[in-house]
């Protein structure tokens, strides 16, 4: 295990974007454009699990608020 994953008292998450080693993925990973996709991708997929998480400890708030309610 990488320390990241085992070794942390907080929640912690470790993403494998890309090789550096391809030269396909090295080129893309160079471009703002594409760091960027990933960026959002990422962030997207936190603030979905955080809304997921809310929902799931609290029906009645996710519900007024036009939240996803997990059953």
């Amino acid at each position: 295990f990488f320390y990241v994953l085992k070794d942390v008292l907080a929640p912690a998450i470790l993403i494998e974007v890309g090789f550096v080693t391809n030269e396909w993925e090295a080129s893309f990973l160079q471009k703002p454009w594409y760091q960027r996709k990933i960026a959002d991708g990422i962030a997207d997929g936190i603030l979905n699990f955080s809304r997921a998480e809310d929902a799931r400890a609290n029906p009645a708030a996710a519900e007024e608020a036009g939240g996803p309610v997990s059953k």
